[in-house]
């Protein structure tokens, strides 16, 4: 993932990764869960090709179209919602919504995303897939080699999510419990998962606890 683009690519009419990601546990943004950090920078991308990105989003990816809350600009509203929507696909639990943050003013192309997670690592990996995909937006006709390159990362992601996410079925619902009784969680190792924090905190592996 490059995350260090040149002076010259933050100019160009593109969207790009720039920065440094940061990852957080828990209580970070008011999210209880982990989460990602992250910038992208949208300079004045052209939306030609947008239609055959959303068309290839439902029909390859199961991603839809349609957005609760959509943000005021098509790539940002994407970069929002579709990450999660990937990672709740591969098991990986998602209790809060994205958040997009403008640091710089109402004007500005650098825009801050809070992505929720289980697994830092597989956040990324997606994030890196839909920027990737969404640049195709500036093209009048997307390449059909592009589709099919994409299609095949994206098998190749789909098989790495599965690898690190919820195996079983308690995880989900004791994770999900915790989400709505507000109390933060992450998973220290395997399927361990810490809920809370300091001497209240509770280690626990499917059913079972540290007590």
């Amino acid at each position: 993932m490059d995350l260090n683009p040149n002076p010259e690519s933050l100019s160009a009419p593109t969207l790009v990764l720039s920065g440094k990601p940061y990852l957080f546990q828990g209580y970070v943004y008011g999210f209880h869960q982990p989460t990602v950090r992250y910038q992208v920078t949208l300079g004045s991308v052209n939306l030609s090709g947008l239609s055959e990105i959303d068309i290839f989003a439902s029909k390859v990816l199961g991603l839809s179209g349609n957005f609760d809350a959509p943000v005021e600009h098509p790539i940002l509203t994407r970069i929002k919602y579709w990450p999660s929507a990937i990672l709740h696909q591969a098991n990986h639990p998602i209790f809060e919504p994205a958040r997009l943050l403008r640091p710089d003013g109402k004007n500005s192309n650098y825009h801050i995303i809070i992505q929720p997670c289980l697994d830092h690592r597989s956040a990324l990996l997606v994030v890196d897939f839909i920027v990737d995909l969404l640049k195709l937006a500036s093209l009048e006709t997307v390449p059909t080699e592009s589709f099919d390159e994409l299609k095949r990362s994206f098998e190749g992601l789909v098989k790495n999510l599965e690898i690190t996410g919820l195996n079983g079925f308690n995880q989900m619902h004791f994770l999900l419990a915790a989400s709505e009784l507000g109390i933060s969680w992450y998973r220290l190792h395997g399927i361990v998962f810490q809920l809370g924090i300091g001497r209240n905190a509770r280690w626990i592996e499917s059913s079972f606890t540290d007590a």
